[in-house]
């Protein structure tokens, strides 16, 4: 029979059983690694040997480094593999963790009641009154300026005198 947590003891567990398999997932990881680096520098020695043999010797090497080639490419997609499955474990662990636990949070509970002090200043209670309007000012009035006089810069004068 399962024992019953609550909700932060089964997140904890659950945390803990994550990084162990994690932990797993990562010694897992460093042996496929090793394997994948192992696998490629027998494949590097073959291809080298494969160059220095003479013909006859050489067709065997290379069909040698062809296979030891192919076997670093098995070596790196079970790492890659490995990677995946821990991951696909990871993601399955919490899943089943947060669907085997109610963890329903009534809200409204954890909703804090504010009661307010009662206002002070009870004279402010009352709206101010409506202020009086205030009347348009008079519309400008257009005067003609006065005549100028003199003779010379008579035209300019004029002009700023209108402007």
């Amino acid at each position: 029979m399962a024992r019953r947590r609550g909700f932060f003891a089964e997140i904890q567990h659950q945390s803990r059983v994550a990084d162990q398999r994690h932990q797993a997932a990562l010694r897992q990881q460093a042996a496929g690694v090793r394997r994948a680096e192992h696998a490629q520098r027998a494949a590097e020695r073959a291809q080298l040997a494969a160059e220095r043999a003479s013909e006859t010797d050489r067709k065997r090497l290379e069909k040698a480094a062809a296979e030891a080639y192919v076997a670093a490419q098995l070596a790196e997609v079970d790492d890659l593999n490995a990677d995946l499955r821990s991951k696909y474990e990871t993601l399955d662990s919490l899943l089943q963790a947060t669907l085997d636990v109610d963890d329903f949070v009534d809200l409204e509970s954890l909703r804090a009641v504010v009661v307010h002090p009662p206002f002070g200043r009870p004279d402010l209670r009352r709206p101010f009154p409506i202020p009086t309007r205030i009347a348009d000012p008079p519309l400008p009035v257009k005067r003609a300026p006065e005549e100028t006089k003199g003779l010379f810069g008579k035209k300019k004068k004029e002009a700023e005198a209108l402007a």
